[in-house]
């Protein structure tokens, strides 16, 4: 690992508080090597230091180029002298002085060594960061691009800040922090930088450091150094891009060494899905940059896209947000999407949604509407179940309201827990023994709300024919239809019965 001069002196500074820095034009040149001056003629490597054995005034008589890398012993020098160089007084060992250069080469050698070992064998950005911590005692972690923690190092982050706590916590930037960066301009500022940056924003308590990992030219995820135990400086400057640059070779071999995603309400939204975060203040702060409140008018809509590639994924959140007040996000084989809508506008969202699924050729469910953002989990139920039990069978539709599969998911979550009702059972023994399909009419008429003239027509019965059935039918099950509980348990079986035949 090749190290500035200034990395150089600072590091030297610890043990020596006599050492001063000589940068002409403030040009911080890069060392790989340090070594005694040879006492034959010699022409200076680029990059190496040379420990001189002269004063400064000998040193200007000599020939060396302006470029050369030295130490010198002097107790006198000028202030603004020709050559970069590290100046001790003249008294100090020339030997003790090499050596202490040379162990802090030594030093970080063995960490770009062990880093770049680790990298190769594919090691978790968590490993990688045990190994930093030999280096570097501040917190540390890398990110994605949306900020989600990928692997992090601390000891008290948790207690010097509440956004690191929550970032801790979740794994993520508090949304409404990402807003403020973007509003800022501190986001940009972030992304944008090649090396890496010493920032002081107003969206954070505490300074830090932020290397920028990129592969094509894309930015892939970050590298941060929190100010912690010691004030940040050039050297921790110089090993977060030294890492930084590393991690973003080992993309070029392995483009998913850094998890990609740039939606920076992806991890909240999910949080919520999975019902990981249930702290109400905390979801509320976070869905005011949206200018959503906890109550509202919410529906899911998830779309089924398994094997679609990304960038028709990152289309269609675009094409069903883009004129709604909408959220997307991508979570396992479905692309969600939180609408935030009156009821009034809910034919035209419909017409909305359709006419994209016609266009894309693919299949989606719609949950019912809810009022509590933090009940999304619920609901995300609603169309996980809708699409898995889908009717393949209506060809032309694209679109699959839970509403119409309620029945059948209520059934699906009773399980074998409720025995069948005895008025259903007998009139399904009837009908087995008798060759009839009393059950099917009467799931019929109360599926039409006991309207004989639908129940007619549905079934292709003249309707002095269905009054025979219904008479005959009553008479088997001895329950009166006129109580709504009674008509629902008898539903309920009934809808069994139905969905079974159909199987």
């Amino acid at each position: 690992m090749d190290l500035s001069m200034k990395f150089l002196y600072l590091q030297l500074k610890k043990h020596y508080d006599v050492v001063s820095l000589n940068l002409p034009d403030n040009d911080n040149l890069l060392c790989s090597s340090v070594r005694l001056k040879p006492e034959s003629t010699w022409i200076p490597a680029r990059d190496t230091l040379y420990v001189m054995d002269c004063s400064w005034d000998e040193l200007r008589k000599s020939a060396l180029p302006l470029t050369t890398r030295l130490i010198i012993f002097d107790d006198d020098p000028p202030e603004n002298g020709a050559y970069p160089c590290l100046i001790f007084p003249h008294s100090y060992s020339r030997s003790q002085v090499l050596n202490d250069v040379l162990a802090v080469f030594y030093r970080y050698d063995r960490w770009s060594q062990q880093v770049t070992e680790a990298i190769l064998k594919n090691q978790t950005l968590q490993e990688i960061l045990h190994i930093t911590q030999t280096v570097e005692e501040n917190p540390m972690y890398f990110a994605d691009p949306s900020f989600k923690m990928l692997a992090q190092v601390s000891q008290d982050m948790e207690e010097f800040s509440v956004i690191w706590r929550y970032q801790l916590r979740y794994g993520y930037l508090p949304f409404n922090v990402m807003m403020d960066l973007a509003e800022t301009g501190e986001l940009e500022m972030l992304h944008s930088a090649i090396p890496a940056i010493y920032a002081d924003t107003k969206s954070f308590t505490s300074k830090f450091i932020s290397k920028a990992i990129r592969y094509k030219g894309k930015v892939h995820g970050h590298f941060f150094i929190i100010q912690t135990y010691r004030h940040l400086n050039q050297c921790d400057l110089e090993i977060a891009d030294y890492l930084g640059n590393l991690v973003s070779a080992a993309i070029y071999e392995d483009n998913n060494y850094l998890t990609r995603s740039s939606l920076y309400h992806e991890h909240f939204m999910i949080d919520i899905l999975e019902n990981t975060l249930r702290d109400a203040e905390l979801t509320k702060n976070q869905l005011k940059p949206l200018g959503w409140e906890l109550k509202g008018d919410y529906r899911l809509l998830g779309v089924y896209m398994p094997e679609d590639e990304d960038a028709l994924k990152r289309n269609a959140i675009t094409l069903l947000t883009d004129g709604w007040n909408a959220q997307a996000f991508l979570y396992d084989d479905y692309m969600i999407v939180v609408y935030n809508e009156p009821a009034r506008k809910y034919d035209a969202l419909l017409e909305h949604i359709h006419h994209f699924l016609k266009l894309l050729n693919r299949y989606a469910s719609l949950s019912e509407s809810f009022s509590n953002f933090t009940d999304m989990s619920l609901y995300y139920q609603q169309i996980l179940f809708t699409l898995q039990h889908r009717d393949d069978a209506i060809s032309e539709c694209r679109l699959f309201l839970y509403e119409d599969y309620f029945m059948a998911h209520l059934i699906h979550l009773a399980n074998d827990c409720l025995a069948e009702y005895k008025p259903v059972s007998d009139l399904r023994s009837y009908d087995a023994l008798n060759h009839s399909d009393y059950c099917h009419t009467l799931y019929t008429y109360l599926m039409c709300e006991q309207n004989a003239v639908r129940t007619a027509q549905t079934l292709f019965l003249h309707r002095n024919t269905l009054k025979y059935r219904m008479e005959k039918i009553l008479d088997i099950i001895k329950v009166p239809l006129e109580h709504p509980m009674v008509r629902q348990r008898i539903l309920f079986s009934l809808y069994t019965l139905e969905n079974v035949k159909k199987e």
